[in-house]
């Protein structure tokens, strides 16, 4: 049996998700055997996702309560008017009545039509809170069954665990043996809140990652041990 870990408030969630970002939209159906698929607009692939779960489920592969489905809002969609549209577009593009987990995608405010990687001008001065309370009327509504954030330190996950409602079940952030987030980690556990791990592979190749994460000698050695690639 694959292996679950829980949500504040009971909801069981597959430890191992199927990440969107870094793959061609025609490859998406590749997440067949996935009951967690992470999502999230900027990725640009929820319309071809929303088409392979309505497959699986059309097909019986699996019910919509052994899936756990995950969106992000964007950093251009944190005006608390522009959330719950930005919601209503994620769940229609998914072709679903509610996401398992939507996130605050990260901690920054950036103007409409910015591009995936923004330049100064780009930026605009964030409210949180404001964002924040928006996120807890998707709950109410029945839109998201639980939300979270990402991209978040301990000191702005405190903030928003100061004024929230509905608490925060998640913190998804970049994880791997070269940045554990043991801080973060310590922070989270006594508080029950989830840490999602993006990039377990170090993201070799992209402009943010490490390349050297499969050669660190603790993976290559238990790779031995075990007799797996370091992947």
């Amino acid at each position: 049996m694959a292996q679950t870990l829980s949500l504040e408030g009971g909801a069981t969630v597959p430890a191992l998700a199927f990440g969107t970002s870094g793959i061609a939209p025609e490859l998406t159906e590749a997440s067949a055997g996935y009951k967690h698929v992470d999502c999230a607009p900027v990725y640009g692939k929820e319309p071809e996702v929303g088409k392979a779960i309505a497959k699986a489920l059309s097909q019986g592969l699996l019910t919509r309560d052994e899936l756990f489905v995950t969106s992000k809002l964007p950093c251009t969609e944190q005006e608390p008017e522009d959330v719950l549209p930005c919601s209503q577009k994620s769940l229609k593009d998914l072709q679903l009545e509610y996401v398992d987990l939507s996130l605050i995608h990260w901690p920054l405010k950036f103007k409409k039509g910015t591009p995936m990687l923004p330049s100064a001008e780009h930026f605009l001065p964030s409210d949180i809170k404001s964002t924040w309370q928006a996120m807890e009327k998707t709950v109410q509504a029945g839109l998201a069954r639980a939300i979270g954030v990402s991209n978040f330190s301990t000191k702005k996950l405190q903030s928003v665990i100061d004024y929230a409602v509905v608490k925060p079940a998640c913190d998804q952030v970049e994880m791997h043996p070269g940045w554990q987030q043991q801080i973060l980690r310590a922070f989270c556990k006594p508080r029950g809140i989830l840490v999602s791990g993006f990039s377990a592979l170090g993201a070799p190749g992209t402009f943010y990652g490490r390349n050297d994460i499969f050669s660190l000698p603790v993976v290559t050695e238990l790779a031995a041990k075990h007799k797996k690639t370091p992947a």
